[in-house]
């Protein structure tokens, strides 16, 4: 059986869940409990496991890789799965008629900004603007999702709203 993300660092595990996940990129602002983090929409909520996993792999590669070029084709794909995880929850919150697609587009483009800056820092062969830049996505990605798509989700759930996916 294989574990999602969120299952691993749900576990009891003291701190070394938190310490795997900020060794692979990412900084974690509170403690990851199964019922905090579940935005009660089975596919939205299997979506952030494949994405945090990805990216977690791909933050990884960037923050650590001596390689240059290896780093900007890591950052390439992270821009491209964190492109379609974007079109994937505005495709939701247009289709709830809730009216709040204008919340996730204004995040996901500052989101997609920081990941711009770090594409622009690696040609420029400015690798420590890069990496801070990776790093300042990471950790405005856990609070996007705290505030933003956990509200928002819960939201769509509990309207009744019949979703097509």
């Amino acid at each position: 059986m294989r574990l999602s993300t969120r299952q691993l660092l749900c576990a009891d595990r003291g701190d070394y869940g938190r310490q795997a996940f900020s060794w692979l990129g990412f900084s974690i602002m509170n403690p990851w409990q199964a019922n905090f983090w579940s935005t009660e929409i089975n596919c939205v909520d299997d979506e952030h496991d494949r994405l945090h996993e990805m990216l977690a792999a791909l933050s990884f590669v960037i923050l650590n890789s001596t390689n240059q070029t290896l780093s900007l084709e890591a950052l390439g794909v992270m821009r491209n799965r964190f492109n379609e995880h974007c079109k994937f929850e505005e495709s939701i919150a247009v289709g709830s008629g809730l009216g709040m697609e204008d919340i996730l587009q204004h995040d996901h483009a500052e989101l997609l900004s920081l990941l711009e800056d770090a594409r622009i820092g690696f040609c420029n062969s400015d690798i420590s603007a890069a990496r801070a830049a990776v790093e300042r996505f990471t950790q405005d990605l856990m609070r996007h999702d705290e505030v933003v798509d956990l509200p928002l989700f819960r939201l769509i759930s509990s309207s009744g709203v019949a979703l097509a996916l």
